[in-house]
């Protein structure tokens, strides 16, 4: 396949592999392996919801047993505080029951005395109206009868009273230990409840919380599951390519290096400045015009030129050199794809920032790993062979992924 079908692809490729953090610097060269760890993950995570899905329920189901716990207790209480009422009001009656009969049994004491009193009184005047008119004694006699017949009634009345004031004074005493009970029972019955209440408190929080969880998973799971279909159409994709590419390979013939120098009657520029430290620290910008290119060599590939036998045209430069010429960085950048990839055989990929890429392709080692902040003049790796069969280095400038001229960046 044309080298600029894959940089194409392989653009799309990192910037997916670099937007997804699940990805590790190592799967990062193999997106077959990226799409089964996506699906791995995305097993992983379904099982994960399944089980706090579970405890979920779980708790929900806590939360209704502590609810009608709840409700029974509440209904306890209830009843016993009406109970507690009724005994209240109860002993509230007995109080007036017992006043009213202390009131009623001090009135019988009082009419005995009054009674007694007018005994006397009606005594010693009998005896005198005796002593001078000689008054029969049978008269004395019925009228004395009379006051003991008054005396023995009120004391009947009197015990009557004061039996009726014992029963009530001891029928207070059960309604004060019924009371004394029936307090006991309700503040154990309400700690109760107020545990109950903290327990399913507890249980709500619980499932609020894994309510939450199980949403931020679902969320996570949606957003694996577009990873999955973007990377699972990249692949695709990209096999295709290679498929194709590998069929197209075994049909045509490859350009022999003289050849390719020369192809549409260019003359080979010679590359004489090198990068080295003398950008460092500079914005990638502000090297427009003065970039140097990272090998020294002969430029046999010119941007927007076709490449002969291999179809299409070069979206960058390609110098050819001897095997083993070290590669440098043309500025301060982060190496944000280092490995194989079929079609250009070794590469590294840099991070400019303000969405500047610089590509290294053709490599026959790879200095620098993945991650790794580098800065200009740095030597990424030594030049190797493109799979086409170019020897040197196929080097390219992108912004986001358009490829640009180096030419009109660099100094030769």
């Amino acid at each position: 396949m044309a080298i600029i079908i894959y940089f194409r692809w392989i653009t799309i490729a990192i910037l997916c592999l670099m937007a997804n953090p699940c990805f590790s610097d190592s799967s990062a060269k193999d997106p077959q392996k990226n799409l089964q760890k996506v699906r791995q993950e995305i097993n992983s995570l379904q099982k994960e919801i399944s089980q706090q899905e579970r405890a979920r329920q779980a708790a929900k189901h806590s939360i209704e047993m502590s609810e009608k716990a709840l409700q029974k207790t509440r209904s306890l209480v209830n009843a016993l505080m009406a109970q507690r009422t009724t005994s209240q009001q109860k002993l509230s009656n007995l109080y007036q029951n017992l006043k009213a009969l202390q009131k009623q049994i001090d009135g019988v004491y009082a009419h005995i005395a009054v009674v007694l009193q007018k005994q006397y009184l009606n005594h010693r005047k009998i005896s005198a109206i005796q002593l001078l008119t000689a008054q029969e004694m049978g008269q004395q006699t019925r009228t004395h009868t009379y006051y003991q017949y008054i005396a023995k009634a009120q004391q009947k009345l009197i015990q009557q009273l004061q039996t009726q004031q014992v029963e009530l004074a001891t029928l207070s005493g059960k309604v004060k230990v019924e009371l004394k009970r029936l307090d006991v029972v309700a503040t154990h019955k309400k700690n109760e409840k107020n545990k109950l209440e903290v327990k399913k408190n507890a249980h709500r929080l619980q499932e609020k919380k894994l309510a939450k969880n199980i949403q931020t998973k679902k969320q996570s799971l949606a957003q694996l599951l577009a990873n999955e279909k973007q990377l699972s159409a990249l692949v695709t994709k990209l096999q295709n390519q290679i498929n194709h590419q590998t069929q197209s390979t075994r049909t045509q013939q490859k350009t022999p290096i003289s050849q390719e120098k020369t192809s549409g009657n260019q003359i080979a520029e010679r590359v004489q400045s090198v990068a080295d430290a003398s950008a460092a620290g500079k914005k990638f910008l502000s090297l427009k015009g003065k970039m140097k290119l990272p090998m020294a060599g002969h430029i046999t590939g010119k941007f927007g030129r076709p490449r002969g036998a291999e179809g299409g045209t070069w979206k960058g430069l390609f110098i050819s050199a001897k095997p083993g010429q070290n590669i440098h960085a043309i500025a301060d950048g982060k190496i944000v794809y280092a490995g194989y990839l079929k079609g250009f055989g070794k590469l590294s990929l840099v991070d400019h920032g303000g969405n500047y890429f610089s590509i290294y392709a053709g490599l026959s080692a790879i200095h620098t790993a993945m991650g790794k902040k580098i800065r200009a003049g740095d030597i990424l790796g030594q030049s190797g062979t493109l799979e086409s069969g170019e020897i040197g280095l196929y080097f390219e400038i992108r912004h986001e992924s358009t490829p640009i001229n180096p030419l009109n960046w660099a100094v030769l």
